[in-house]
């Protein structure tokens, strides 16, 4: 992706994702992004434990309603885990979870697990609403649902004409694998030989993620999995260089 001829255009800069994207307040890389490009308008939409069928949504929901003009916008979804679930609940199940694990965005109150050994543990309510489907859903067919939420979110972008980059919160492409996550039992069947993954692949990505940022630096916050300071004053560069190079 090249932004050069159109970097002085970009006015707004709007930012979807997990933990790895809302950071602490102004000290995410998608902060740091927004001073490399001068932009007058920054947005993060992003939440800690957050899956990709929220990201997905979110992006479609709140870029269907606000008023930007695409092509002074860019939009980066930094993509969660495969296996971190998310569930459209209802007002009064989310008054009865008060849980870190529950938003209300764009109209819509979600649930999040968080992933297999997320939040969704620590309650009864959340465990209720999360265990069949860890039960009765492989790995391979949440692989599928997120391919399918990265597709749509794709086709929405490109339709509606905006600038766009996708990106992941740990590295995702091996080759010409999709594959993120090492306990995924059978990752041959994700390659760009399958028509989903190759639509999912064509998109605009900067495959290098965060984490692997972070462990190059050795720079991470106490609990020594999210990415520090640092980290994403670095992947903010990056970025910045590989959007105008």
């Amino acid at each position: 992706m090249n932004l050069n001829i159109v970097s002085e255009n970009i006015r707004n800069l709007i930012v979807f994702g997990c933990s790895f994207t809302a950071a602490p307040k102004d000290q995410g890389w998608g902060e740091f992004l927004s001073k490399h490009l001068s932009i007058d308008c920054f947005i993060n939409l992003a939440f800690p434990g957050a899956g990709n069928y929220y990201i997905a949504n979110c992006l479609i929901d709140y870029l269907t309603q606000c008023t930007f003009d695409p092509a002074q916008t860019l939009v980066i979804a930094n993509w969660s885990g495969p296996t971190r679930k998310d569930i459209l609940i209802s007002r009064e199940t989310h008054k009865l979870l008060k849980s870190s694990s529950t938003i209300y965005m764009q109209g819509n109150y979600y649930a999040f697990s968080g992933g297999y050994n997320g939040l969704w543990l620590e309650s009864k309510l959340m465990q209720q609403l999360f265990a069949n489907f860890y039960k009765y859903q492989s790995e391979n067919q949440q692989y599928t649902e997120t391919l399918h939420n990265m597709l749509r979110t794709r086709l929405f972008l490109e339709q509606n004409q905006y600038q766009y980059l996708f990106t992941s919160y740990t590295p995702f492409w091996h080759d010409d694998v999709f594959y993120a996550q090492e306990s995924l039992s059978e990752p041959g069947e994700f390659t760009t030989a399958i028509p989903l993954v190759k639509q999912v692949r064509d998109a605009q990505w900067y495959d290098r993620s965060i984490h692997t940022v972070a462990e190059e630096l050795d720079d991470f916050e106490e609990d020594h999995f999210h990415p520090g300071v640092l980290a994403h004053q670095q992947y903010a560069k990056e970025l910045f260089a590989f959007l105008v190079k």
